[in-house]
């Protein structure tokens, strides 16, 4: 499978429900991936973590609303699914420099803010430069004598990329306190499966 076309399927949906609740989920089935391994190409290609793309792409779209002052802060706020124009309004200034009631007094797109826009991705490898293949390590399959486990569950979410901070967390507390070590008769000691 194409991962730029199947990317930009994704890419294509996002931008057709930039003002709708967004989930990594619905968004991945758009590129007939699973979402883990779909947010690993999305970054991959672009360079931004899925809900990164998602918050400077809504931020840029509230832009060119601010510039026709047909909505107020609070409609634009909620158009974009913040939960508050103090959210909105947070968000905004730290990306842009200023709040949105002070890019609307001005509304000239400087450099600056300029700089921070991100326009919607049309992906097209051969312009790129790039052929079609991406450099992600496949999994390789290997058969292994019988072997006996024991592992510990631990649970996490993919909304919000919550288990990037999740998991290494875990790892780091189970092998600090060295759980491992309190399994009996191991036939590898002080091994453990990751």
């Amino acid at each position: 499978m194409n991962h730029y076309l199947s990317v930009q399927n994704s890419i294509d949906y996002i931008e057709s429900n930039l003002s709708t609740q967004l989930t990594i989920e619905s968004i991945a089935e758009q590129a007939y991936y699973s979402a883990f391994h779909f947010q690993r190409v999305f970054q991959a290609i672009l360079g931004y973590s899925v809900k990164e793309y998602i918050r400077l792409r809504r931020l840029t779209k509230s832009l060119e609303d601010l510039r026709r002052h047909d909505e107020s802060v609070l409609e634009i706020s909620l158009k974009y699914n913040y939960s508050s124009q103090e959210a909105f309004t947070r968000a905004f200034k730290k990306t842009f420099s200023m709040t949105p009631a002070d890019f609307r007094k001005n509304s000239k797109i400087h450099g600056g803010v300029k700089d921070k826009m991100v326009k919607p991705v049309k992906l097209n490898p051969s312009e790129l430069g790039l052929d079609h293949s991406l450099n992600i390590k496949k999994p390789k399959i290997v058969e292994l004598d019988e072997l006996y486990i024991i592992g510990r569950s631990y649970n996490t979410q993919l909304e919000g990329e919550k288990y990037f901070h999740d998991i290494p967390q875990f790892y780091d507390d189970f092998g600090q306190n060295a759980y491992y070590l309190d399994i009996t008769n191991r036939n590898r000691p002080g091994f453990a499966y990751g």
